[in-house]
């Protein structure tokens, strides 16, 4: 799935909406998506605000800054946990 995934990504031209429990991209992954952004592809990550995994929400938005920064569009789904 990862390669198809990023197989994917890599071929989008003008948006893509990620909906993740467990956003923790890996360095890799997050240059992808800044350069992504960079070549003018709206981005914008759903997270969740609630987790099951208590330490998910930090090390999620731990990110956030620099994704925002970089014009990738953040979001956290608040009715429920994902």
């Amino acid at each position: 799935i990862n390669r198809n995934l990023k197989e994917y990504l890599k071929t989008a031209k003008e948006e893509v909406i990620m909906i993740s429990a467990y956003f923790f991209p890996s360095r890799k992954f997050r240059k992808m998506l800044y350069a992504m952004s960079d070549r003018g592809v709206k981005i914008t990550v759903i997270c969740g605000e609630a987790s099951d995994v208590k330490i998910m929400k930090y090390a999620t938005a731990h990110h956030y800054e620099t994704l925002i920064k970089r014009g990738i569009k953040v979001l956290e789904w608040t009715p429920s946990v994902l």
